[in-house]
């Protein structure tokens, strides 16, 4: 039997569930549902962090202006799906990366990123392990995007394209699991056609212990250590705004010059505010 329906679910409303059931569509209070089943999640409230989930499902829905984007439409229908793959399923629709801290779930919601998390310099890189590699344009580049979604009104499948005059040449095809309506669609295409795009240099290295703090999609700075000439180091000696440092610096004039401090457990740099 094949139907339209929608769920209903005991909201959770911020330190407390709702009594009654409502009818949702909101990606984060069905993985609330569905972490919490006994079937399906089998989590209990104290591994999922359920006012983190809310706080980025608002946060998503505001920064589209929508309560569309927010939204996961899609009844899991096969047994063979682990719960990794049920969570990050529901995620991915809401633009929502999640991940564990030990056994808590915890998610963001994808915004711009400005100020990186982390800085990775020579000292949290293990030696030797530093590749970096830059995309070629190739015959077998990507240069557009289909679009796989559901309709709202015809809940049929439908495909959107970019360029919208299909002048592409080797289309990537997507299809995620939950995207229905094509205000959703476009916005989850044109975010997957951009980092196509501009993600044009990549970088391979191993951290040292202090890797297990970068979280999934966060923007991080990795000063290259692949150059002859190293510009990261350490700070010698301090005298108020003065500091030595451990490697020489060229001024070039007229030009701009900055230095990122990263600031370790092992450090005692003290700067005046």
């Amino acid at each position: 039997i094949n139907c339209i329906a929608t769920e209903l679910v005991q909201k959770y409303e911020g330190g407390t569930f709702a009594t009654e059931y409502t009818p949702n569509t909101q990606a984060m209070q069905s993985l609330i549902r569905l972490g919490l089943d006994p079937f399906v999640g089998r989590r209990q409230l104290s591994e999922l962090d359920v006012d983190n989930l809310v706080s980025i499902q608002a946060e998503c829905e505001s920064y589209f202006g929508s309560s569309e984007a927010g939204e996961f439409n899609y009844s899991f229908d096969s047994s063979s799906l682990s719960v990794q793959e049920t969570f990050i399923a529901i995620g991915k629709a809401a633009f929502i990366t999640l991940w564990r801290e030990g056994r808590l779930l915890k998610g963001w919601f994808e915004s711009p990123q400005t100020i990186p998390s982390m800085v990775f310099t020579h000292r949290s890189k293990q030696p030797s392990s530093e590749t970096w590699s830059r995309k070629l344009n190739t015959s077998d580049s990507k240069d557009s995007i289909e679009f796989v979604y559901t309709d709202s009104d015809t809940h049929t499948k439908e495909t959107l394209y970019f360029p919208e005059d299909k002048s592409g040449t080797n289309p990537e095809r997507v299809e995620m699991t939950g995207i229905k309506g094509e205000s959703q669609a476009r916005w989850q295409m044109m975010r997957l056609y951009n980092k196509s795009l501009y993600q044009e240099v990549t970088v391979d290295f191993g951290a040292t212990s202090e890797g297990v703090f970068v979280k999934p999609g966060n923007l991080i700075s990795v000063v290259k250590g692949a150059r002859v000439y190293t510009y990261d180091g350490y700070i010698v000696a301090q005298d108020g705004l003065n500091l030595t440092l451990s490697q020489d610096v060229e001024f070039t004039p007229n030009d701009g010059h900055s230095i990122i401090l990263k600031a370790v457990s092992y450090t005692h740099l003290t700067l005046p505010t």
